[in-house]
């Protein structure tokens, strides 16, 4: 009985041994701010128990530092994988008593905001901030295989939630400002859209086209350095009063426009045929047929096509008896026709 109590002794004295290097390879890798009091290793999950460092926690709603614990709970908190492990950070967090009398709180859990992602938040802030990374790249679905694979399980929703509630960072001030006309409902009401040339993206969209709303975004922006529009009054004007630092330039889309309209010569010269070797039947889809030959769905269509897009060739000789011409002979002495 003694050999057999010593041999469990000896395996045990082993596994805590393995235990406390397995605990000291995992400290370097636990959240600042944690005690570990245990790690329970397993085959696909490791148990780390865990208190806050912290002796006193800060009321959430007046401020007011407080060391005295009414009680304590028990809080899991998802974290990195360790060696194709799942990694759960289990901390014995406490609540205390508010020490201001006149705090409506009167007791508050401590917060961990050093190490989780959010006041509720079941992961810590570093897992979070992976999976919002992961969803960034490949949003839902997709982003949840990936995590899956990566030993860092989470559901297509929760990416996507954690997406939602990503703030944008705010973007830097535009040098390259473009301004045009903007529909905000086509045929009934317009406004201005300017857009950050630099980096493609719309900047703010102005609720009409009055050069003094213009002029005075413009003028909340002193470090705009070009202004490109359309080289409308109106626009010119608000660049002109807003702006005067800046440069006024034509927008690219406008002097195409120009160039096309200039290579196309005298607006009044009869337009080139169309490059089809047939007539053009559908003028309104053919792109050489000139505009005053296109025609509306309601207009009936010659059934030679389009005056504009007539064929390069000339029609066929018809053939056959009804189409022969009568042979004639040559006239007489008298004038007429010679007859047998």
């Amino acid at each position: 009985m003694g050999f057999v109590g010593a041999n469990e002794h000896i395996e045990g004295t082993v596994l805590s041994s393995r235990v406390s290097a397995l605990a000291k390879r995992i400290l370097p890798l636990l959240p600042p701010g944690l005690l570990v009091q245990q790690v329970q290793p397993g085959l696909d999950r490791v148990l780390i128990l865990t208190a806050s460092e912290a002796r006193t926690a800060c009321c959430p709603l007046c401020g007011t530092p407080s060391a005295c614990v009414h009680s304590r709970y028990t809080r899991t908190l998802a974290d990195l994988p360790w060696q194709g492990r799942t990694v759960a950070v289990r901390v014995a967090a406490r609540r205390f008593r508010c020490q201001m009398a006149a705090c409506p709180r009167r007791i508050f859990a401590e917060r961990l905001p050093e190490i989780t992602a959010g006041t509720w938040s079941r992961r810590t802030a570093r897992l979070g901030n992976l999976h919002r990374q992961i969803g960034l790249a490949l949003c839902g679905e997709a982003g949840a295989r990936l995590a899956q694979q990566l030993t860092m399980p989470a559901s297509g929703d929760t990416l996507l939630r954690l997406l939602r509630r990503t703030e944008a960072a705010p973007p830097p001030a535009p040098l390259i400002v473009g301004i045009d006309d903007f529909a905000w409902r086509k045929g009934n009401r317009y406004g201005a859209i300017l857009v950050d040339l630099e980096r493609h993206a719309v900047i703010d969209l102005l609720p009409d086209r009055d050069a003094d709303t213009a002029a005075r975004w413009l003028e909340k922006r002193p470090d705009i350095a070009v202004v490109s529009g359309d080289r409308g009054a109106v626009y010119v004007d608000a660049a002109r009063r807003g702006a005067p630092q800046a440069v006024a330039v034509a927008d690219r889309c406008l002097l195409s426009a120009i160039d096309g309209a200039d290579a196309l010569g005298d607006p009044g010269a009869p337009a080139p045929p169309c490059s089809r070797r047939r007539p053009c039947r559908f003028p309104l889809r053919c792109p050489r047929a000139p505009p005053r030959h296109r025609r509306s769905p309601s207009t009936p269509m010659p059934p030679s096509g389009c005056a504009g897009c007539a064929p390069r060739r000339p029609p066929p000789t018809p053939r056959g008896p009804s189409a022969a011409t009568p042979a004639t002979s040559p006239p007489g002495p008298g004038g007429g026709s010679a007859s047998t």
